[in-house]
């Protein structure tokens, strides 16, 4: 074998396309722009849950808008998604709060 070529599923080939729920302009409730952010980091809900010390059944709640996310759940899912607050408001998505 030469050494030049990698052995098959090395992970040397690029990953596939990133593709998302949903676009961001989809994004109309605060569970969708949560799974949006959460994918454009490129974490599964596992990965997510773990940061913040969620139950996997919670945070799916909050993704498909079952259930709301008090303000201290909305920090830390901003903090550890590396997203202003503001921008889990469709309403003020896109705008400067100062």
């Amino acid at each position: 074998m030469d050494p030049s070529t990698p052995p098959a599923g090395d992970g040397s080939a690029p990953p596939p396309p990133r593709r998302f729920t949903l676009p961001l302009e989809r994004c109309n409730t605060v569970g969708k722009l949560i799974v949006y952010y959460r994918e454009l980091k490129g974490w599964r809900q596992k990965d997510l849950c773990y940061a913040l010390g969620m139950t996997q059944s919670r945070l799916s709640s909050l993704e498909r808008d079952t259930r709301h996310a008090s303000f201290v759940e909305m920090e830390r899912i901003s903090f550890f998604l590396e997203q202003a607050m503001n921008q889990f408001s469709p309403l003020w998505r896109g705008r400067v709060v100062v």
